[in-house]
């Protein structure tokens, strides 16, 4: 008994190996999500494991079922790895779509700059700027969504000098205009009812020297660029109100309104039913893309949004 045991433990690592890479592997390719399968039909395992257990004290089938339960339990612990595994992929997936996004993304930027305005369609880019019309290279969602709108007030963007970065190379910084730059900033984002939706350090040195926040030597100017990361970390800015912020750190060195883009691309990219998944491109660099669904990190210009 032990041996054929064994070898359905065997063939559940086969099986189960199988389904769970094909899921992955399908994540990779762009074409499209099957975690709702590994769910199915471990449910469906699970209850035969189940109606497989009431055999046992049977001495006539106790061998099959014991077979046919290890068998299925190996097969949907393979399958809840690939459930686990299938968001990693994606999210990888679409980081790829985003980095084939460039050429595209670049072409409607040099018609924005030449006309001073967006183009109508994306169709407008042919043959000036681009060959022919991309398709995203992901079989599921292969076309991308364009659309142009007014530009209008989203918000507010409030920035604090956090001083001189004497010589020492920058870490990541976006294009936002503020402050000299050699200077690092703290940037504040507020949406149009003055409420933070972002707050962080832009343009610090790659390895700052850290220090806890102290509102006294803040208030003083001392130190700030070392308090930062601690500051971002330890006082609660998300989702406060600007007054809360002010009494917090004090009024901002520079703040002026931020102006939502005038066109906007996304890949669609829904999950099952019910579902309208977005992959969207955010022309002015972070914190433009408000949404009712869930953001996830985002990727490079991109953010991916759960509806």
């Amino acid at each position: 008994m032990f041996s054929s045991v064994r070898s359905s433990a065997l063939n559940g690592v086969m099986v189960g190996g199988a389904m769970g890479a094909l899921v992955v592997i399908w994540e990779l390719a762009g074409l499209g999500s099957w975690d709702m399968l590994p769910v199915v039909w471990s449910f469906l395992l699970l209850v035969a494991s189940v109606a497989a257990s009431l055999a046992l004290p049977f001495q006539a089938v106790r061998a099959r079922a014991a077979r046919f339960i290890v068998f299925a339990l190996i097969v949907v612990v393979f399958s809840v790895a690939s459930i686990v595994l299938s968001w990693p992929a994606r999210a990888l997936a679409f980081s790829w779509l985003a980095e084939r996004s460039e050429p595209l993304v670049m072409a409607i930027s040099r018609y924005e700059d030449a006309h001073g305005y967006p183009p109508a369609t994306l169709e407008a880019l042919v043959p000036d700027e681009l060959d022919e019309v991309p398709w995203t290279k992901m079989p599921a969602y292969p076309d991308y969504a364009y659309e142009i709108y007014a530009p209008s007030p989203v918000g507010k963007l409030y920035w604090y000098d956090l001083g001189d970065r004497n010589g020492q190379p920058a870490g990541e910084r976006s294009a936002q205009p503020d402050a000299a730059p050699e200077h690092a900033v703290l940037v504040v984002q507020t949406d149009r009812n003055g409420v933070v939706f972002e707050a962080r350090a832009d343009g610090l040195p790659i390895l700052p020297d850290a220090r806890p926040f102290d509102r006294r030597a803040w208030a003083d100017g001392m130190g700030r660029m070392q308090m930062a990361a601690d500051l971002i970390a330890t006082v609660a800015l998300q989702d406060e109100s600007l007054p809360a912020v002010i009494y917090a750190l004090g009024p901002p060195d520079g703040e002026r309104e931020l102006i939502g883009p005038a066109w906007r691309l996304s890949v669609p990219c829904s999950v099952g039913l019910l579902n309208w998944d977005e992959f969207v491109f955010r022309p002015n660099g972070p914190g433009q893309v408000r949404s009712h669904g869930a953001v996830a990190p985002p990727v490079g210009t991109w953010v991916y949004i759960h509806e």
